[in-house]
């Protein structure tokens, strides 16, 4: 498949972080875009998300949509990827420490997935760390799980992550060009739902379990709905995140 990467994508790497407490995905090795902070906020700028905020220098698409700016920035996120970037500074960690091979070796022997990513948006990497990660990935089986908002300039991507948007009329614009798609739901659409172009769409299930106990509780790790992009073998080309 022919690399559609953006040409300043080269200089744009990943560190891993093979272990996390994220009670959402489980714990899945997950991929951060980008080994600074510059790298970081640069992939999510040139992937056009709706969701980046003005001061990161976005254009406050998500405020007509009742929408509050993307949470990876401003939260737990970002204060522990400002960690591992401060331990690599020191010098008590090295990027070997977080790279591929080593986030993917030293990741749960439960984990099914790998996440792309936490923070940074996958369209500014290019084609040969797409392929590292997937291939890597498939000698610890693991298989890729995540989004990209910049699907439009990547569609080399369709079969590695799903297509984010804020809108189910831009998910079905995404779905007609071979992509599944996210989107944001709001409170009180039903589980199952149809787009206005008659997609299958189903609202995240860890989202709408109930009474969960650390025992049966869904998690990313579990469901894989989201996972391998348009090679998923569901019906569902839409899923659904209620707003919150």
């Amino acid at each position: 498949m022919p690399n559609s990467a953006p040409k300043h994508t080269h200089i744009i790497d990943v560190l891993v972080q093979s272990t996390t407490k994220n009670r959402k995905t489980g714990n899945v090795p997950t991929i951060i875009v980008g080994q600074n902070i510059n790298e970081i906020k640069k992939s999510c700028l040139d992937s056009g998300c709706p969701l980046l905020s003005e001061k990161m220098g976005g254009a406050g698409q998500y405020k007509k949509h009742g929408l509050k700016p993307c949470y990876a920035h401003a939260s737990s996120v970002s204060w522990a990827t400002k960690s591992i970037l401060k331990a690599i500074d020191k010098g008590s960690k090295t990027i070997k420490d977080y790279s591929i091979r080593e986030g993917f070796r030293r990741s749960s022997r439960h984990a099914k997935f790998f996440r792309l990513s936490s923070i940074g948006d996958c369209s500014s990497l290019s084609r040969k760390v797409i392929n590292k990660l997937v291939n890597t990935g498939k000698e610890y089986n693991l298989k890729p799980l995540g989004y990209t908002a910049g699907w439009r300039q990547r569609p080399d991507l369709k079969d590695i992550v799903l297509a984010s948007n804020i809108t189910m009329e831009d998910a079905d614009k995404a779905v007609s060009k071979g992509w599944r798609a996210t989107c944001q739901v709001p409170k009180g659409t039903k589980k199952r739902f149809l787009t206005p172009a008659g997609n299958e769409g189903i609202i995240c299930p860890e989202q709408t379990q109930k009474n969960a106990t650390p025992r049966n509780k869904i998690t990313c790790n579990s469901c894989g709905l989201c996972s391998e992009g348009n090679q998923h073998k569901t019906r569902f080309k839409v899923i659904g995140f209620i707003n919150h």
